[in-house]
């Protein structure tokens, strides 16, 4: 299993096709204009300017075969990547000390992105 931290997967258009499932974490506008703002230090406009580029959340959720909801505190992100690489493990057959390993990575990419 490899899993690729693509912010832009969808916009790419060619990466979607090579990619077995995937997971798209989602955030309402204003929380993620909010954490944009905070994290990069941008204006609200160039937060808002950096979200219009991109292909809207709402359309990236259709796309994708998993969603994890980050509009909540970090306390509601480990049992939402819990039951979505228990589901990877179940259809893949890795080994628990991989599923371990890629839940501690996706958690910090989640987290941070």
């Amino acid at each position: 299993m490899v899993i690729l931290d693509a912010p832009l997967l969808f916009e790419t258009k060619v990466l979607p096709k090579l990619c077995t499932k995937t997971i798209v974490v989602s955030v309402d506008e204003d929380t993620q204009r909010q954490r944009l703002m905070n994290r990069n230090g941008y204006s609200a406009q160039d937060a808002a300017n950096r979200i219009k580029a991109q292909i809207p959340l709402a359309e990236k959720v259709k796309l994708a075969d998993y969603v994890i909801d980050n509009n909540g505190p970090e306390s509601e992100l480990p049992p939402q990547v819990q039951k979505i690489m228990s589901t990877l493990k179940d259809s893949m057959a890795l080994p628990n000390s991989v599923i371990a390993a890629l839940l501690l990575s996706s958690l910090y990419v989640i987290w941070w992105f």
